[in-house]
């Protein structure tokens, strides 16, 4: 992922007009800090204790190293950290996060490159537009191959948290309960294949993810009273279904990842924050982890009545708060870009 995001860098300095440079590419294998420096840019080190004069950095290293790596950067003054999903490996690690930032300066930015897909945003245009109302029924099925790199956490954290973002940014809010079943030790020694079951009162959110799948799929399906709705992430088409026919609303397909790099830079450098800010993350950090206790305990397991929640319940309002205002900030973003 951070070679997709260095060449992702190297075309917005040949096409935006954001201050953008790449100044250093960072891996532990020194040789692929080389070629990834020759193809895109950016001066090849082994470590972050080799870079000085940092603005800013995109932290795509294994989920187990996040905090550790954005500790660091914090700790060097760095002002705008970008760090891939899931923000941590633990709720306690994200929390920790959070609480160094609260008094800081320093913008951390949470990775979910589906709040980027274009059909996604054209979903939630359609949600706010009342398009889709009542919703019933959500229901998700990211599946795929083993990717190995992956293989350290449960494939609940790894793709599930990509369905709970989405489906908290249609919601808006927790759901009061989360149920999990899932299998284990496929491909690798944790979680390889879950069904989540999210329940928010008068709405169910069904979730399956798989790493053992031989077919890559990534969609998305709403019932509601007003309309059926599918989402196709991978090719970025998006469908209504209502009584009075089909809609297929106009959407023009661009990669998520340079969207979501390209936005959340020029949100950043005009307005000192970030699209998907810590709290943010640490709202999904909580669920996930909710549906890794459901798992390990065979429980239903209620959200909002725990202990964390209650000492941390002003980061928990401020994460859900940047939830609702997501496509608002992400159409001033938008503005930015094509002004």
């Amino acid at each position: 992922m951070g070679s997709n995001h260095a060449r992702v860098l190297s075309r917005l300095v040949r096409e935006s007009k954001l201050n953008v440079e790449l100044a250093y590419i960072v891996d532990i294998d020194q040789s692929r800090a080389e070629y990834v420096s020759k193809t895109y840019g950016g001066k090849p080190v082994s470590s972050i204790d080799d870079i000085s004069e940092l603005d800013g950095a995109i932290v795509a290293t294994p989920t187990s190293t996040h905090y550790e790596i954005v500790s660091k950067l914090v700790d060097k003054g760095v002002n705008y950290i970008f760090v891939e999903k899931p923000m941590t490996l633990t709720l306690t690690e994200a929390i920790d996060l959070v609480e160094k930032l609260r008094d800081s300066d320093i913008v951390l930015n949470v990775g979910y490159i589906e709040r980027f897909n274009p059909a996604f945003i054209a979903l939630l245009r359609g949600r706010m537009e009342g398009s889709i109302n009542d919703v019933l029924t959500i229901v998700s099925r990211r599946i795929g191959p083993f990717v190995p790199r992956a293989g350290s956490v449960d494939v609940t954290l790894d793709l599930g948290s990509h369905e709970v973002d989405a489906h908290t940014l249609i919601m808006g809010k927790l759901p009061l309960s989360v149920k999990s079943f899932g299998l284990s030790n496929i491909v690798s020694n944790r979680l390889d294949h879950a069904w989540i079951i999210m329940n928010y009162g008068d709405t169910l959110s069904l979730i399956e993810v798989s790493r053992v799948s031989p077919v890559k799929l990534r969609v998305l399906y709403i019932t509601s009273r007003s309309s059926l709705v599918f989402l196709n992430y991978i090719d970025q088409k998006l469908n209504f279904i209502k009584s009075t026919g089909e809609e297929f609303p106009n959407t023009r397909r661009e990669e998520p990842l340079f969207l979501e790099d390209y936005l959340s830079i020029a949100y950043y450098q005009n307005y000192r924050s970030a699209l998907v800010d810590a709290y943010q993350g640490l709202v999904v950090q909580y669920i996930c982890e909710a549906i890794g206790e459901s798992y390990r305990r065979r429980v239903e397991v209620p959200l909002g009545e725990d202990s964390v929640y209650s000492t941390y319940s002003d980061f928990f309002i401020k994460g859900l708060d940047g939830f609702r205002k997501f496509l608002f900030r992400l159409m001033d973003a938008y503005k930015l870009v094509s002004s």
